[in-house]
């Protein structure tokens, strides 16, 4: 099922049926477009977990809580402050991106749609900027040519008409 990340993220989610926490944000691998961790902030405060989303997790999502029963080598565990290295990057890296195709600035990421049985990005969510009236629109992932996360920016392989008929599958 195609789910927005902003759903994912803030999501409740318990595991084993004891640790309980909140998704904070998902990490993605930047070669494979793929989410590889959920960084969980776990309500005792002491830090995050990351759970291993190539591992066959057993998801029951509800509108407001997700359990998860895995393995503990699925598991990795960092304090407050430590951050994700070596993990992957985060999804917030995303959001503000703007997005230019070769006629020019299209917007800006606003969100991210996420295949949640498979974790692959499928689509970017991009606020428009005043050419169209539409004020949101999905650009697959496999349209982009170049994502710079440093720099700040995005290019896609698509015309303003191709983006008038985006629609998401």
């Amino acid at each position: 099922m195609l789910r927005n990340a902003a759903t994912i993220c803030n999501s409740k989610i318990v595991v084993y049926e004891k640790k309980e926490g909140t998704i904070d944000t998902l990490i993605f691998n930047e070669e494979e477009f793929k989410i590889s961790y959920l960084a969980v902030q776990e309500h005792t405060g002491k830090g995050h977990l990351l759970i291993k989303t190539s591992s066959r997790l057993d998801l029951e999502l509800s509108e407001y809580k997700m359990n998860v029963a895995l393995a503990d080598k699925d598991l990795l565990y960092t304090t407050i402050g430590e951050g994700y290295s070596g993990a992957g990057t985060s999804i917030d890296k995303l959001l503000g991106l703007i997005v230019f195709s070769a006629e020019g600035r299209i917007g800006v990421v606003a969100n991210v749609v996420i295949d949640d049985k498979t974790w692959d990005i499928r689509y970017l969510i991009v606020t428009t900027d005043e050419w169209i009236n539409s004020n949101q629109l999905p650009i697959e992932i496999s349209k982009t040519k170049d994502i710079n996360i440093s720099e700040g920016y995005i290019l896609i392989d698509s015309n303003f008409n191709d983006l008038l008929t985006a629609k998401i599958d």
